[in-house]
């Protein structure tokens, strides 16, 4: 009884230790995020203080060009045709061109004011003539106009009131290029949008594989690792692959052979129209694991703790890209050729260890439970044998989640030591199901595969990604 007793109590005092951890944790996150705050409080009085200032600037140019826009209405009244406006010592605004609109003039001044203010429209009188390249002088020849047209006269802007994108004049036919431009685009039929448009019959629209993407929690074995377990072994050359293109759809293989969609092994049950047989199917994506065989035919790796596919001749469906779409690489064998050592899994990245030891909480399989099981053993001081390991599985398989006595830690700590390890699978090709890829070409389950030939995947690229057992 007191034996027990001790072990409660050892066993309390981790679990008061990781909350008072954990309390210690969201404290230290706690001040970090009062910190953040005060810094932003900061950031937004200094960020109001300056809207303040750009508001009043704002109001006084608003101003000034209100005075501009009086002084050009004034003397557009008092001359119908050119104007010549005086608008101090240094400067002065020119209107030569009637048949111009001053858009130029309040563009210029909006710009700065980030506003384009009203337009100004004035009755203006129109010359039969083109406008003379020089600014027309003072003493001006009357011209013929046409009272009924409505135009808007072009002012010049001298260069100190000019703003940066209005460094040129614009000239008629600038103005007379850009119009016919705007005629034209809006003329043209416009191309209706890819909602309104009829979706593209799967032979059109081919979708396309692309390349694996890396990702943080990436588990890189060392090359003279993957060299050790593959070289040696010979590769099945006795036939050849029976079709360049076999790529399946998943949900088809779901629909058709009842293959569940996230799970990574299952059995093809074919229908009543298939002559062949409950056949077991892998299905690993490369993403996820970047040690599996680089092509149809060759031979790979896969670090995993199940068993389910040593010993097993089983179809191998590898995801080559993002999509959901499978490749066919041959029939395969698992062979168990041993265990990552402590470095190797030292060597990896804090992401890696992080999401192995995630994945082995959460597994509820017999293999991955054994490891929980004797982690939870050497954690309490008990001795690791077959019966207490077959004891702490039970345990664990009917304890929920959020009551788990492992944490993360302990997980990464075993696998550090060496004390687990994650088991190297070598899957080794012994040859392609005929019967199977024509059975599949029967039912038309090609009718959603990319129909161009495959990526060349070179060696770099085959090891490019995680391994995770998915």
């Amino acid at each position: 009884m007191s034996h027990k007793l001790e072990l409660k109590y050892a066993r309390s005092q981790r679990e008061l230790a990781d909350i008072v951890e954990e309390r210690d944790r969201y404290i230290t996150k706690y001040n970090e995020a009062r910190m953040l705050l005060v810094e932003t409080q900061t950031r937004e009085e200094s960020a109001q203080c300056e809207i303040q200032d750009l508001r009043r600037q704002l109001r006084r140019y608003h101003d000034d060009m209100e005075a501009v826009s009086n002084d050009l209405n004034a003397a557009i009244r008092e001359d119908g045709a050119n104007v010549f406006i005086k608008q101090d010592k240094n400067s002065e605004l020119l209107l030569h061109s009637p048949a111009m609109a001053s858009r130029t003039a309040f563009k210029a001044i909006s710009s700065t004011l980030q506003t384009e203010p009203e337009p100004l429209i004035v009755h203006m009188s129109l010359p039969r003539t083109p406008p003379p390249t020089q600014p027309p002088s003072a003493h001006h020849s009357p011209v013929d106009v046409k009272p009924s047209i409505r135009r808007r006269p072009y002012v010049e802007i001298p260069a100190s009131l000019r703003a940066p994108s209005f460094s040129r004049d614009v000239s008629d036919g600038d103005l007379l290029g850009q119009r016919n431009k705007l005629k034209r685009t809006i003329s043209e039929p416009q191309v209706p949008c890819r909602s309104t448009q009829r979706k593209l019959s799967p032979a059109i629209e081919r979708p396309i594989i692309p390349k694996n993407k890396k990702d943080k929690s990436t588990f890189i074995p060392p090359k003279e690792l993957v060299a050790s377990l593959i070289s040696h072994v010979p590769l099945f050359t006795s036939e050849p692959p029976p079709h360049a293109h076999c790529i399946v759809a998943r949900r088809l293989l779901l629909e058709k052979y009842g293959v569940a969609p996230q799970a990574f092994l299952g059995h093809l049950k074919p229908g009543r129209t298939s002559s062949l047989n409950k056949h077991m199917v892998a299905l690993p994506q490369k993403r996820y694991n970047p040690a599996l065989p680089s092509q149809p035919g060759a031979h790979g790796l896969l670090f995993s703790m199940r068993h389910h596919v040593v010993g097993q001749t089983f179809a191998l469906f590898v995801k080559e890209g993002t999509q959901a779409l499978w490749t066919y690489y041959g029939e395969y064998k698992g062979v168990l050729c041993g265990k990552v050592t402590k470095q190797v899994f030292i060597d990896q990245a804090d992401e890696v260890k992080q999401d192995w030891a995630q994945k082995i909480l959460v597994q509820k399989s017999d293999e991955y439970l054994s490891v929980k099981a004797r982690i939870s053993l050497r954690k309490c001081g008990q001795s690791v044998t077959d019966s207490n390991v077959k004891n702490e599985m039970d345990r664990l398989k009917v304890m929920p989640k959020n009551r788990q006595d492992l944490r993360s830690r302990d997980i990464i700590d075993a696998l550090v030591r060496g004390d687990e390890g994650l088991e190297i699978i070598r899957l080794e090709c012994v040859g392609f199901d005929h019967s199977l890829v024509e059975d599949i070409r029967m039912e038309g389950l090609f009718r959603d595969a990319f129909e161009g030939p495959l990526p060349e995947l070179t060696e770099t690229e085959s090891g490019d990604d995680q391994l995770n057992f998915r």
